[in-house]
């Protein structure tokens, strides 16, 4: 049985639709109340709900929009009794079998909620319905509707779906808020502001945020860093004559980042409140198995952005390094764990003349100066998220020998043969300097590294124990 209602109608529906041999129903310019429902196959059409002024409650929970109702608090797509094949609140008759969304459609279409909803998924929030489309479709003008909330149960689970978690589409669609929901594991983004009828793909930020179209294609965040600790830093290029302050920053935990580079919102982690552009930090508590961090942006009139890049907390190794030795090869790897795909390695401080670093995290050379050198080494994934380490990398002395080892013997009252002292290991030049004492012989010199003496006889006989004791280099 079939039932259609008029608009004079108000309809109550009170526990399963199939019990009392209802195949479908359809209601247009009704007034509704639909509690304590169930829906069962096989109920091909579900419940659809159209026209000019519809009022809906679902399990105790009251919404109301103009001209068509967009909320519910249930299980949407998975009812106790058995998935809706399609539940579909809208101006148009455009769902299909199989289409588990739900759809806010053309321009009038304003302040309705979407909020407590599973939405592709099982009653329990894990399994996996026949999806198809988009979790939630905003288009064709319809402005100033909620999707999720701030407040405690007003957020969905919009999961498994064949295309977008929440689609924005058509230009005149505006101040659209999408807040604190779960967007987990569908085939396309989390959220997609898209220009025309169907979901594109990331929307590349643009400089100051002058676009327009959907949401006013708001900018999402950019998130630089994230620590093991919880703490998050990013900005948001949003100039205040393009965006409504104040902007609220919503930041998300996920288990894997989506393969667009710009991630979901598996579990709302909580949000900072931004007063004007630029940078902002945030501390969020740590999920243990969801590293990689996402974010959106919510403008002062509820223009929700794309998810932001994924940005997982990078640590460089090792902990420390090694000294070095002048004059002395060095070679020191960094690497890095966390991070999406390619990593790129920056220095700075100062390094020691003759070290280099490069893009791959490889310190060498050979060091020409001694000295503690303060180095920050910084990995770059190819999201834009960084991590760093600060070092300090100490270059020592190398030990030098002196040649010879022995000097030859002289002889009293003769000319002493000249000799040649070399330094081996360290930097050239080097300086020599002598300790010890030297026979008494005024013409006895050491000129650089040369020993040169004609002791005179009388004086060497005088004081035969004087000798030269040591000579000591330095580079």
């Amino acid at each position: 049985m079939k039932l259609h209602t008029s608009k004079k109608v108000i309809v109550i529906v009170l526990g399963s639709l199939t019990a009392m041999g209802i195949s479908s129903l359809t209601i247009r310019n009704a007034k509704v109340r639909a509690q304590g429902w169930a829906v069962g196959a096989p109920l091909s059409n579900s419940l659809r709900i159209a026209g000019q002024t519809a009022r809906g409650e679902m399990s105790q929970t009251v919404n109301t929009g103009h001209p068509s109702l967009v909320a519910a608090r249930g299980s949407l797509g998975a009812v106790p009794v058995s998935p809706v094949a399609n539940l579909t609140v809208t101006n148009t008759n455009d769902s299909g079998p199989g289409s588990l969304r739900q759809a806010i459609q053309d321009s009038g279409t304003n302040g309705n909620q979407v909020q407590g909803n599973l939405i592709g998924t099982n009653i329990n929030g894990t399994g996996v319905l026949s999806n198809t489309g988009s979790g939630v479709t905003v288009s064709g003008g319809a402005s100033g509707n909620t999707i999720g909330g701030t407040a405690t149960g007003t957020a969905n689970v919009i999961a498994f779906k064949g295309a977008a978690g929440v689609a924005v589409l058509s230009n005149n669609s505006l101040r659209n808020a999408v807040l604190g929901n779960s967007i987990v594991s569908n085939t396309g983004l989390g959220i997609d502001l898209a220009s025309g009828t169907a979901p594109d793909g990331v929307t590349a930020n643009d400089a100051g945020d002058p676009g327009s179209g959907p949401n006013n294609l708001q900018n999402f965040p950019v998130l630089s860093r994230v620590t093991t600790a919880g703490v998050i830093t990013g900005s948001l290029d949003s100039l205040s004559s393009n965006t409504a302050y104040p902007v609220r920053i919503e930041f998300f935990a996920n288990t894997a980042c989506d393969g667009s580079g710009n991630g979901e919102g598996e579990v709302f982690l909580g949000f900072t409140t931004l007063t004007g552009p630029g940078n902002f930090t945030a501390s969020i508590t740590p999920i243990p198995g969801k590293p990689f961090m996402t974010a959106t942006a919510t403008d002062a009139n509820g223009n929700t952005s794309e998810f932001s890049r994924c940005c997982v907390a990078m640590i460089i190794n090792p902990a420390t390094i090694s000294a070095g030795t002048a004059g002395n090869s060095y070679s020191q790897t960094f690497t890095q764990t966390g991070g999406a795909r390619t990593i790129t390695f920056t220095e700075t401080g100062t390094l020691p003349p003759g070290m280099t670093f490069s893009s791959g995290g490889v310190l060498s050379g050979v060091p020409m100066q001694v000295g503690n050198f303060p180095l920050t080494i910084t990995a770059t994934d190819s999201n834009g998220c960084t991590g760093s380490r600060d070092y300090t990398f100490t270059i020592n002395c190398p030990n030098l020998t002196v040649n010879p080892a022995t000097l030859p013997a002289g002889t009293a009252g003769a000319a002493y043969p000249s000799t040649s002292f070399t330094a081996v290991s360290g930097i050239a030049p080097y300086s020599f300097t002598l300790s010890g004492t030297l026979p008494i012989a005024p013409a006895v010199v050491i000129t650089r590294w040369r020993l040169t003496a004609p002791p005179p006889v009388s004086q060497l006989l005088a004081r035969p124990s004087q000798r030269l004791v040591g000579l000591a280099v330095s580079t």
